[in-house]
């Protein structure tokens, strides 16, 4: 039997969705939360084959979101999947989600290799390093609904997707002396100079020489992160992504 694509898309959807029904139909009958899917990307190309894509559920969304409070020292996000869109933050959590999925797709199609994972141990030893003790620590994790080996895995996701943006859009970025020069007359000298008037005449003023590696680096990301956003646009306007915030 021939099937039409559209046909076909919905066929792979629904075979996506029998695990989760099922699940969510046994959390029905014991009483408790039932979670819902929030967001389908598939980012194959509009107008070609449909693929399975992912699936980004309303828990998900929540562990994301507090996985990002955790890291930025807030208060876990007090949300319930009764909330008709969620709050205000959830959109914006889910499209982060999006993007991460298309960043991912981009990287398994590309031959980007990534290093190992000493950074990620490094980086988790920091973290607990922030707390009086172990105890503390873990108990904090599991107010953020965080585990040591979920914390690992984010930041490793993290990471990996982190370099391979860095290594797809560093080499092609060029920052002039002028550009340099003009940074620093116009937005780094201010800045010095609001902040030395508090310090007496004891401020030391840098001369550019000093600051000219920082400061490329900074117009260096600047044109990175400009460039993400062109790209992720770009990539969006070719996946097919369906939102279900309501």
């Amino acid at each position: 039997m021939k099937v039409a694509r559209g046909g076909a898309r919905v066929l792979l959807l629904l075979g996506q969705m029998v695990a989760m029904t099922a699940a969510i139909l046994a959390a029905a009958a014991r009483g408790e939360i039932v979670d819902r899917v929030v967001a389908v990307v598939d980012p194959g190309l509009l107008g070609g084959p449909p693929t399975a894509g992912k699936i980004i559920t309303w828990t998900a969304a929540y562990e994301e979101a507090c996985y990002q409070a955790f890291q930025k020292g807030s208060e876990p996000p007090q949300w319930s999947p009764a909330q008709p869109g969620g709050p205000e933050q959830f959109g914006a959590v889910v499209s982060q989600m999006i993007d991460q999925i298309l960043l991912e797709q981009a990287l398994n199609r590309s031959p980007f290799a990534p290093a190992g994972e000493g950074d990620v141990r490094d980086r988790i030893q920091e973290i607990a390093n922030r707390y009086p003790d172990a105890e503390t620590y873990h108990k904090e994790l599991v107010r953020y609904h965080l585990s040591e080996a979920a914390l690992t895995s984010r930041l490793s996701r993290e990471g990996l997707l982190l370099a391979f943006i860095d290594s797809t859009l560093r080499p092609d970025v060029r920052v002039t002396a002028e550009q340099v020069e003009g940074y620093y007359e116009t937005v780094f000298l201010p800045q010095l100079e609001t902040g030395a008037r508090g310090a007496g005449p004891a401020a030391i003023i840098p001369p550019l020489e000093d600051v000219r590696t920082q400061i490329q680096e900074i117009l260096t990301q600047q044109e990175m992160d400009r460039r993400l956003k062109q790209w992720l646009e770009q990539m969006r306007r070719t996946a097919r992504i369906e939102l279900r915030l309501e």
